[in-house]
């Protein structure tokens, strides 16, 4: 009989533990389903989610339940997490996540049960918007690291690889926390970022792939299922880099027009904070200088009494992508802010823009299956056209044979099983065996884990993986030769040099 123990707790009343009084849910676990991952070639990874269903015979999960001991912390974004311990013991993570909803339903038989629907940390992630400053010679890895510590992540929830590449510019304006971090995991061709099963947000490199021991060999799942989808399927892969100049003279990044911004006495009124977006990007932008930059009148165009002199930057703050800046009035009275000439204050710094060409990579392979299939990606930081061209020639020859997208399906059957299963995540790599038995298909190939869907009672579980063969999953871009040392594909067909 196989060991497989599944574990559910809620932190409640949100205090960062999952110890206290009722936050051990499992004894009411009825079912928990999870799906994590992406499904098609070239695609981010999405959101996981979980769903949870309680036994609530009790009460104690119903929200409208004043007389319960969970009554006013039955609420959305607490925190929720999955575990499994097998028979190692070992506890794996199953879904760490936050709750986004919770349905209470009273059957015919007069059951009573809360379904309890929760994301992980890229659905929370979606909300709010952040400023980066100008980044220069930062890797991958360490935007990421910059853009967590602005957003205040526990530095228990991450897990990043050491970037293999460098990005000249980098700066992120009014963007949500995780389309900024995706830009950043992104100037990395072939990277992964994804939530992990236990809630660490992750950036694996190109590397960890290719260098990736195979977890398993596969050889008896109880489902396995073929889909060959046009979609994923490509003759020609375009990639397109900005070309990003810095301009060495400092020019005018923004201007504030039409101009005739009032000021209120003093520097704590809303009107006297601004927050601006540059035209293009900045570095070593200039903080506002009087006269130069901005000028002050007791009359709405330029007219009435100078005041400049009593107008001062108390305070700016810089991003690559723009400026907020609060302005203190020493008069007693309102003034009106312009520029240097009629147009409004201005800012000046270098700029940071692309080049006025656009600069493109296209390589196209004759396909048997499709024709003017374009696969089109864009680097807007990383600018090094010689990895950009080499990663375009792999996709090329990678995504223009038809390679199935693959899915398997095994349930835990005894204990080695659940302790192999429940060690997969996101980017394993395992062996797919499937040539002997009444039917077989044939397959006996390397690919790479790209889903994970569980669904878990007590005394049961079962799996479902998506495989994507490993040229598609990125997962041979690398290869160590004889000497010891990582190379690139080569240029020209795309394959792997030796």
């Amino acid at each position: 009989m196989v060991t497989f123990t599944p574990a559910v707790a809620v932190d409640w009343n949100d205090n960062g533990s999952f110890s206290d009084a009722n936050e051990a849910v499992t004894a009411n676990v009825l079912r928990i389903r999870t799906k994590r991952g992406r499904t098609k070639v070239g695609d981010k990874f999405a959101p996981g989610s979980m769903t949870v269903t309680l036994d609530n015979q009790s009460g104690l999960y119903s929200p409208h339940n004043s007389g319960g001991a969970l009554f006013g912390s039955l609420l959305p974004g607490r925190v929720i997490k999955a575990e499994v311990t097998d028979s190692v013991p070992t506890t794996h993570g199953v879904f760490y996540g936050y709750i986004t909803s919770y349905r209470e339903s009273i059957g015919k038989d007069g059951q009573n049960v809360v379904v309890i629907q929760a994301k992980d940390a890229f659905d929370r992630l979606r909300f709010g918007s952040m400023r980066l400053a100008l980044q220069e010679s930062q890797r991958p890895d360490e935007l990421i690291t910059t853009i967590l510590d602005d957003i205040s992540w526990p530095a228990g929830l991450r897990a990043l690889d050491t970037s293999t590449v460098t990005v000249g510019q980098f700066w992120q304006h009014r963007a949500t926390p995780i389309s900024a971090l995706q830009e950043a995991a992104h100037s990395e061709p072939g990277a992964q970022f994804f939530a992990a099963k236990d809630g660490r947000l992750t950036f694996k490199t190109r590397n960890a792939r290719s260098l990736a021991s195979s977890l398993t060999t596969l050889t008896d799942p109880e489902v396995i299922g073929f889909d060959v989808r046009r979609e994923d399927l490509y003759d020609e892969v375009h990639h397109v880099r900005p070309g990003l100049d810095v301009d060495t003279a400092t020019t005018v990044l923004f201007t504030d027009s039409p101009g005739d911004r009032q000021l209120q006495s003093g520097s704590t009124h809303p009107d006297n904070t601004i927050h601006v977006k540059f035209t293009n990007a900045g570095k070593a932008v200039v903080t506002p200088a009087s006269s130069t930059d901005y000028t002050a009148n007791t009359v709405a165009g330029g007219g009435g009494v100078d005041k400049t002199a009593q107008v001062s930057v108390s305070s700016i703050t810089k991003y690559g992508g723009g400026a907020s800046i609060t302005f203190a009035n020493a008069d007693s009275s309102a003034v009106f802010l312009r520029g240097p000439s009629q147009a409004g204050m201005q800012i000046r710094g270098q700029a940071v823009r692309e080049a006025n060409d656009e600069r493109r990579y296209e390589k196209a392979v004759a396909s048997p299956v499709v024709t003017n299939q374009v696969l089109q990606d864009t680097w807007q930081y990383y600018d090094d056209s010689q990895t950009i061209a080499d990663y375009a020639d792999f996709r090329a020859n990678a995504l223009s044979t038809a390679r199935p997208r693959i899915k398997v399906t095994k349930g835990v059957g005894d204990d080695t099983s659940a302790n192999t299963l429940l060690s997969a995540e996101l980017g394993s790599k395992i062996t797919l065996t499937n040539t002997t038995g009444l039917y077989p298909t044939q397959v006996n190939d390397t690919y790479h884990v790209e889903a994970i869907e569980w669904d878990i009672s007590p005394g049961f579980g079962r799996v479902s993986w998506t495989l994507f063969q490993v040229d598609l999953a990125v997962g041979s871009f690398f290869i160590i030769e004889s000497g010891g040392t990582l190379s690139t594909i080569g240029t020209g067909n795309g394959r792997i040099a030796f």
